[in-house]
């Protein structure tokens, strides 16, 4: 019982504090995370005009956290990842690294889901559905 108020409270804390920002440079991020060495927490955009889902595991249930508004994961993410809004007039980029990379690739590159990227620019995490709400402890692992 203590372990749960504890981590609501830590969730109401971080979510009031201010918050790092988002790499919107993807050059730069990729360069970030090879010093770092950690992956890229990616998306596009625009992906932040609309509800942007995520399950947290919190004593064995999943709680649902909109990313594009709350911003109590994020330093979780920041921990683990380096995160990066892809702009969207680098999507021709992207497109033309992708031919030949097989249809799911394609797919989860034009989708406006969450991508985990390693430091090439490859999605790791192209076996996720769009209509599947990830958990960021599965990521993490």
């Amino acid at each position: 019982m203590k372990r749960t108020v504890l981590l609501i409270m830590f969730f109401i804390n971080v979510s009031m504090g201010s918050a790092q920002e988002w790499y919107t440079s993807f050059d730069v991020a990729k360069r970030l995370a090879i010093v770092q060495d950690k992956m890229l927490f990616a998306l596009w955009e625009g992906s932040f005009d609309q509800p942007i889902h995520m399950f947290v595991t919190i004593d064995e249930k999943k709680v649902l956290i909109d990313l594009s508004k709350n911003t109590s994961l994020d330093p979780l993410i920041w921990d683990y990842f380096i995160p990066v809004r892809i702009p969207e007039s680098e999507y021709s980029s992207f497109m033309k690294d992708a031919k030949g990379r097989g249809v799911r690739y394609i797919d989860k590159l034009n989708d406006d889901s969450i991508k985990i990227m390693d430091v090439n620019g490859n999605i790791l995490n192209t076996h996720d559905s769009f209509a599947e709400v990830p958990n960021l402890y599965g990521f993490i692992n």
